[in-house]
């Protein structure tokens, strides 16, 4: 396995095309509850589609994670780190204060990545400069 530089990751709002249907699909993720409003990202890697997530606004202040989702042959590399990186990024651009993942998909990933427990959910409130 090579080293994976992710700084060489670019992130992309995909086309039709590049959306990793086949990876979402894996993750629990129905490609018909997507709409026009959720900001779906992808990364790539030499032009390839290596991972994506989908994000939802619950509010003007609250974000939902829809779906983070890794190729196998990125995972355990920093790859689902990176990806859930910018999508906090992206929603604290858009106003975001908070950001939330339902479900049980890789609840030791993101208590990791310093989310906290909420009933069945996992929350992380974005620190204020």
């Amino acid at each position: 396995m090579t080293q994976l530089r992710l700084w060489e990751v670019r992130m992309y709002r995909p086309y039709s095309d590049e959306i990793p249907w086949d990876l979402l699909e894996e993750a629990g993720f129905d490609a018909g509850a997507l709409t026009e409003q959720d900001q779906m990202r992808v990364a790539k890697l030499n032009g390839q589609v290596i991972g994506a997530y989908v994000l939802r606004a619950l509010s003007a202040s609250s974000f939902c994670l829809l779906a983070l989702v890794v190729d196998a042959a990125y995972r355990r590399r920093g790859t689902g780190r990176w990806l859930l990186g910018h999508a906090i990024g992206l929603a604290e651009s858009k106003g975001g204060r908070e950001l939330v993942v339902g479900g049980a998909h890789a609840p030791d990933f993101f208590t990791n990545m310093g989310f906290q427990s909420r009933e069945t959910q996992r929350y992380y409130a974005f620190t204020p400069e």
